[in-house]
């Protein structure tokens, strides 16, 4: 359901779905390998600069992160009328690693909320901000 805005077509569902599924894929490859190039594959603007700070700063710090992914649940909550952007609800179940070197030093398991925006570029949707939602 999209709440005000215009309505979402199937091939817009199927591509945003596709590509925000891609991006987290990027995302977790690029922190467990500490690539920061990979991260404008799928990312613009502040999602962008701040994933590409994010794994350089674990970098420096000898450390990278896993991502094991249990599943989305996700819901358009706008998709605005000139289709340029659309907003994303999501619930992530994720399993969180920290590894210095081949060693665990933290794991959790979580039930994450996040808030998306996407926006299209030529050929894909790019996710031009990820926000975790705290307290939900």
């Amino acid at each position: 359901d999209n709440n005000g805005g215009r309505a979402v077509e199937e091939l817009t569902k199927k591509s945003v779905a596709r590509d925000y599924a891609q991006a987290w894929r990027t995302l977790a490859e690029a922190l467990e390998q500490n690539r920061a190039d990979l991260i404008d594959n799928d990312f613009v603007g502040i999602a962008e600069e701040k994933f590409a700070a994010a794994v350089a700063d674990q970098a420096k710090a000898g450390l990278h992160t896993r991502y094991i992914d249990h599943g989305h649940k996700v819901d358009v909550l706008f998709y605005s009328p000139e289709g340029l952007s659309i907003e994303l609800r999501d619930t992530a179940q994720l399993e969180r690693q920290v590894l210095d070197g081949d060693k665990v030093i933290h794991s959790d398991n979580v039930t994450q909320h996040y808030i998306a925006l996407m926006t299209p570029t030529e050929v894909r949707w790019k996710v031009r901000l990820l926000q975790e939602v705290p307290g939900q």
